[in-house]
């Protein structure tokens, strides 16, 4: 009986470090943001020619990112772009990149973000003493096109 417990208990840690190993896997893809959703919503309105007087620009992938203002040119809105991914290093880089696409797809020259939240997501237990909580960033972005 002896010589059975320890090989159960070898089992036992290496399903043990595999589950663990998972786990991790899991955090990274979720904090590096491997996977993103990306949804659009339509603009509607009678209204749609604005004008405004700058802000701060970041440009990604030929789309201009206006934080804290708006362009100082006429523009009209497309719609709202909301994207969501795992919170951590890089991601509001990732979530830019995205929309810079989907920006582009829906013939949009820039991108106004509306906000940025940061939501708890849950834990994850990295070792048997080790805990992490992951966070979801959502960001929303007005898709805008340049007139004149």
């Amino acid at each position: 009986m002896d010589a059975v417990e320890p090989a159960v208990l070898r089992k036992r840690k290496r399903g043990n470090a595999i589950s663990d190993s998972m786990r991790v896997d899991l955090l990274i893809t979720h904090m590096t943001g491997l996977s993103h959703d990306t949804g659009t919503q339509k603009s509607q309105g009678k209204n749609n020619l604005h004008e405004a007087d700058g802000g701060t620009k970041v440009v990604v992938s030929g789309v201009d990112f206006w934080a804290n203002g708006m362009p100082p040119r006429k523009f009209i809105i497309l719609g709202v772009v909301t994207s969501e991914i795992g919170a951590g290093y890089g991601d509001a880089d990732i979530i830019r990149s995205a929309v810079a696409s989907e920006t582009r797809q829906k013939g949009g020259d820039a991108a106004i973000q509306i906000n940025e939240n940061t939501s708890f997501s849950g834990i994850v237990r990295l070792t048997p003493q080790m805990y992490m909580a992951t966070n979801t960033k959502t960001m929303r972005f007005a898709v805008v096109k340049y007139v004149q």
